[in-house]
């Protein structure tokens, strides 16, 4: 077994929290299996009082004030940057923005060099509340439906687990996959007409570039101004809509060269 020290900063839209703990990790793998570690135990040595969040705007943290409540946090459970081995931050609510993580990265670096920083969108904010407050053990033992509110300072997320699994995630991406599938059908239709006329490179390029470049740009563009799985899955009605207009286009285009020839 071993034992680490890991301390974690929860910085919300009105509030900031540090907690210290004791983690006690065991290679639970067999002498000729691969390693498997897992927690087997973990106590909280000290959680700081509750301060109110450093704002230098109504959505950008202030980095260094963050910094200074995280050294009195320090001084006051009695520990100093050398002694602990690892630490995560969480930013949730209105202040998750990347702007902040890296503000915070920045400044907490000199305080413990694994730090973690993370940005939580509504999204992973709502399970990370309910596993948090129970709802996810409680679904997981007793094999029922749970449900967890979690209300905050600037925002409100509602998380719900089935047997132990979120089953918000799965609902949301139907509502938006199902709604605009018949998007999806038209783009085939059209592929499959162009097709037909004699013309198959031309829509496979199309199909590549509007099916997954577009969603791979999407990803490193829009996704990251807000990463949210709900930003994730509606890049799929784009991405059928401007293919389809494209096929559309091209459909016309190959439509009408060859209504000119036949009258040649």
């Amino acid at each position: 077994m071993a034992e680490i020290l890991s301390v974690g900063i929860d910085i919300g839209t009105s509030t900031t929290q540090l907690v210290f703990s004791r983690i006690t990790m065991e290679d639970q793998g067999g002498y000729f299996s691969v390693p498997r570690v897992s927690i087997v135990d973990k106590e909280v040595i000290y959680r700081s009082e509750v301060y109110l969040t450093p704002l230098l705007s109504p959505v950008l943290v202030d980095g260094e004030a963050v910094g200074r409540i995280a050294e009195e946090a320090y001084r006051r459970a009695g520990f100093t940057p050398a002694d602990v081995d690892t630490g995560a931050v969480i930013i949730t609510g209105e202040s998750a923005r990347k702007e902040n993580a890296a503000a915070v990265l920045d400044r907490l670096s000199v305080l413990a060099g694994e730090f973690v920083v993370s940005t939580a969108g509504p999204d992973l904010e709502s399970v990370i509340a309910g596993k948090g407050s129970g709802a996810w053990a409680a679904s997981l033992r007793e094999h029922c439906v749970t449900a967890n509110l979690d209300i905050g300072g600037g925002t409100t997320n509602m998380v719900i687990f089935s047997d132990g699994e979120v089953v918000a995630y799965g609902l949301r991406r139907m509502g938006i996959i199902c709604t605009f599938y018949c998007l999806c059908g038209i783009m085939d239709v059209l592929v499959g007409s162009i097709r037909g006329l004699g013309y198959a490179v031309m829509p496979m390029v199309v199909s590549l570039l509007g099916a997954c470049v577009f969603r791979v740009v999407w990803i490193y563009t829009i996704f990251q101004w807000d990463r949210t799985l709900h930003t994730l899955y509606i890049s799929y009605p784009v991405s059928w809509t401007l293919t389809a207009f494209v096929h559309g286009i091209c459909f016309l285009a190959v439509r009408k060269k060859l209504m000119g020839s036949m009258k040649k």
